[in-house]
């Protein structure tokens, strides 16, 4: 390749990279903005406080009732979750000896707002590894990820302090680790193993997104390097986190956690409203739910199967041509 063909290559790639930077500043920073306020508008946010009392526990030596602030029918299968937010909680504490901070101010709930904004930047930009590792272009990706950060849900929710955000970042890093592994890797176990630990943790911090985990495992078994044995191998460690939640439930409270699990997910309909929207085309759901953002990704789409059938027809053709002058000789 010219010298000059290089330079130009390296200045593009410095250009893309200035403005995915721009794009994660700009974002964290009006994402910050709205976590000034909204803190325990949603009754769900209120089981941050376990968390709190579960540190409480600790601090005074009493492990069996910090283990139970995890559990719960009311909880709704997130011990993770309670587990996750003691490092918000602990930042808390820390504030409270430091700057001396009013525990009854909205701004004591502001930190873990904050942390909850840096996740989901932190989700954005495994967004966008992925998208780097599934799309030719590095500015489809760079636009894919434009969309997904502009999307209304993301960056109103981001200041609540739910599980969603934490959940989600576990299974983007699950997700990585297997869409990274390399090609010529024999025996990729250990990632299958990190993988499913991870994606089972994630289950534990918010359920909504359980079907992830069938996600990651059928980029597993696609996996060039991977066979049914690693597939195995990942659904076991996805049990093992598991079956470790529930055997503490049982030990500390006598009750299964999959069990209340179980409950809590029947308790949906009736005190979360009815989920009718969800069924509706998911053309319909972008455009009227996201407006712009969801037109682009609706456009980014449409624009990615395009491109992708145009290719797959080039490499048919050119199977053909080479068949037909394979049987002219």
């Amino acid at each position: 390749m010219p010298v000059h063909d290089v330079d130009v290559a390296a200045y593009v790639r410095r250009r893309r990279n200035v403005l995915l930077l721009l794009l994660f500043a700009f974002l964290t920073g009006y994402r910050l903005f709205l976590a000034r306020s909204g803190q325990f508008y949603w009754p769900d946010e209120f089981r941050y406080i376990r968390a709190l009392h579960l540190l409480d526990a600790l601090r005074a030596g009493r492990i069996t009732e910090a283990a139970q602030w995890m559990f719960g029918t009311e909880l709704g299968a997130r011990p993770g979750y309670v587990l996750l937010s003691t490092i918000p909680g602990a930042v808390q504490a820390f504030a409270l000896l430091l700057f001396d901070v009013n525990k009854a101010s909205p701004s004591f709930y502001r930190i873990p707002a904050a942390i909850n904004v840096v996740l989901s930047i932190a989700s954005l930009a495994l967004f966008y590894r992925l998208l780097r590792a599934f799309v030719t272009d590095p500015w489809f990706a760079l636009l894919g990820t434009l969309a997904y950060g502009l999307l209304a849900n993301t960056n109103l929710y981001a200041r609540h302090l739910f599980p969603v955000e934490a959940a989600l970042l576990l299974h983007f890093v699950s997700l990585v680790l297997i869409v990274e592994a390399p090609a010529s890797t024999a025996r990729p176990y250990s990632r299958a193993i990190v993988a499913g630990m991870i994606g089972g943790f994630a289950c534990t911090t918010y359920p909504g997104y359980d079907p992830f985990v069938v996600l990651v495992g059928a980029t597993l078994a696609a996996h060039p390097a991977a066979s049914w044995r690693h597939l195995i191998v990942f659904a076991l460690s996805v049990g093992a986190v598991l079956a470790g939640f529930e055997a503490v439930a049982l030990v500390v409270t006598g009750s299964s956690f999959l069990l209340d699990s179980v409950r809590f997910a029947g308790t949906l309909v009736v005190q979360q409203g009815a989920f009718e929207e969800g069924y509706r085309f998911i053309y319909l759901y972008l455009l009227d739910a996201e407006g712009l953002a969801g037109a682009m990704l609706l456009l980014l789409g449409a624009c990615y199967l395009a491109t992708a059938f145009h290719r797959r027809r080039g490499r048919m053709e050119m199977t053909l041509i080479g068949t037909a002058a394979a049987y002219s000789r």
